[in-house]
This record gives C-alpha cells, structure tokens and sequence, in this order.
C-alpha cells in the first residue's frame, strides 16, 4: 500500500466515523448507522461513550 493510498483510507475512515457521529446523535438505529458506514460493533460503541 503506498502512502496516498494509506491517506485516502484514513481520510474515508475519518469521515465515515464523523457521519456515525451525525447519524447517532440524530437517533438513527445503531444497525442502520453500522451498515452504511461500514464500521464495527466496538467503533460504534466508542461513539456513544
């Protein structure tokens, strides 16, 4: 992988978490929000903390 490979991943991984944010803080069911963003159960879990 090189590294603008690695930078665009972890700007989309950034973003993702950021719009998990959005979405739970508007009352979006955890499931929904974990199946459009692609992250995991302890991800998720770590923004409702």
């Amino acid at each position: 992988m090189t590294i603008a490979e690695q930078s665009r991943q972890e700007g989309e991984h950034s973003a993702s978490l950021k719009i998990a944010r959005q979405l739970i803080a508007n009352g979006v069911d955890r499931a929904i929000v974990k199946m459009s963003t692609g992250l995991s159960d302890d991800e998720l879990a770590s923004l409702v903390r």
